[in-house]
């Protein structure tokens, strides 16, 4: 279960001693990664895939060009949702590096599945294994998971920040509550969603997007604010493809 850690230790504390072997080892990880079933195996085992990228994410991609890549980012992608602890975080990092390398993938990835919003079917577990998928770029991918994670981050702030508001003494005082001036002082951002260049002239600006020590979220916006600023990967592309909520969990946190 813990091989994948076991390998990176190994690869950290004796690469001088290992290099004529390296290979075989890196090879040997990445087909026990393919053949796993576990989702705490494989989870263990993308921690070798994130140490590669951030060695060297070039040489990294070329390795895996040896392997069954398509089935690899395929798994990697899979399970990106489940990851757990300080395992999302170095699966965000090395995705976030490979597509600031702007790699070009002759392979397309499973996207989100086809969905007959006419169909009044429930899908049970066996009908999933046979869903289909839209078939999508890996840049777009990446995109798409780190939209998640973003959200995903953004929601436990939130829900922590309730706690501790909830948990505080607060004076009741009627005579302390300033009146409600409406929308003034506010930015109305409903309109940026769907208009990229709008959405990109906001994230300019240096604004706090939150405490220092919620490190993952801030590095998700910097990511954010530098492929749209750059249009990196051609990210006016993906970002008119993404979902509305997906373009509304950009907005909310990056702008």
């Amino acid at each position: 279960m813990n091989v994948g850690s076991l390998v990176v230790s190994v690869i950290t504390k004796f690469s001088a001693n290992l290099e004529s072997i390296l290979p075989q080892i890196l090879e040997a990880t990445t087909r026990r990664l393919i053949a796993a079933k576990e989702l705490s195996t494989v989870e263990d085992l993308l921690s070798v895939l994130c140490y590669m990228v951030s060695i060297d994410v070039d040489q990294t991609i070329n390795f895996l060009q040896n392997f069954e890549i398509q089935t690899i980012f395929n798994i990697w992608f899979k399970n990106f949702e489940t990851l757990r602890g300080v395992k999302i975080k170095e699966n965000c990092e090395a995705l976030a590096k490979i597509y600031l390398a702007n790699k070009s993938f002759e392979f397309t990835v499973d996207g989100d599945e086809y969905v007959d919003l006419k169909s009044d079917i429930i899908i049970t577990r066996s009908m999933r294994r046979k869903q289909e998928f839209q078939q999508v770029s890996v840049p777009f991918k990446i995109i798409k998971c780190l939209v998640f994670e973003l959200n995903s981050q953004a929601q436990h702030r939130d829900i922590g920040e309730a706690t501790d508001y909830a948990h505080d003494d607060h004076d009741h005082d009627h005579d302390h509550i300033e009146q409600d001036d409406g929308d003034e002082g506010w930015e109305d951002l409903d309109d940026i969603g769907d208009n990229f260049e709008k959405f990109q002239s906001y994230i300019d600006d240096d604004r706090d997007h939150g405490d220092a020590d919620d490190d993952l979220k801030e590095f998700l916006i910097n990511f954010f604010k530098t492929v749209a600023s750059q249009n990196i990967q051609n990210f006016k592309e993906i970002y008119n493809n993404l979902r509305d909520e997906e373009k509304q969990v950009l907005t909310e946190n990056v702008v």
